[in-house]
């Protein structure tokens, strides 16, 4: 009976989501799970609704992120791409990458590693910066 409620938190913890929280032109939003092919549709939805929203300074945070599989490559490329539709006044920054997702995704082109800050409050100074 035990095993199977340890499946079952695995399960949860596996899933993907997120979270957008905005203020102003400034939108974070959270990752928590796994990044797959099977996040496609989840990853679609939180574009749309993204996009619904007045932002121009977006923060994407992956520290409750536990991995990120080749096959969702594709989708969080698409979606930092259309956050930075228009690249003079959109920003994007990434934040909360453990060193060895950082490295592999930095590897293979899927991040920028110059949008990449430690974490929260250093992806927010950073912004504040550039927008002055």
């Amino acid at each position: 009976m035990m095993q199977s409620n340890l499946n079952v938190e695995e399960k949860e913890r596996a899933e993907f989501a997120y979270l957008i929280n905005h203020q102003n032109s400034l939108c974070v939003i959270r990752f928590r799970g796994v990044i797959d092919g099977k996040s496609a549709k989840i990853l679609q939805a939180c574009l749309e609704e993204i996009k619904s929203l007045s932002c121009h300074l977006f923060i994407i945070d992956f520290s409750k992120v536990s991995r990120v599989e080749p096959t969702g490559h594709r989708e969080l490329v698409q979606l930092q791409k259309d956050l930075r539709a228009d690249e003079v006044s959109n920003k994007v920054l990434l934040c909360g990458l453990k060193a060895t997702l950082k490295s592999s995704l930095s590897d293979n082109g899927i991040i920028r590693s110059q949008e990449v800050t430690s974490d929260l409050k250093q992806a927010i100074t950073n912004l504040k910066a550039t927008v002055g």
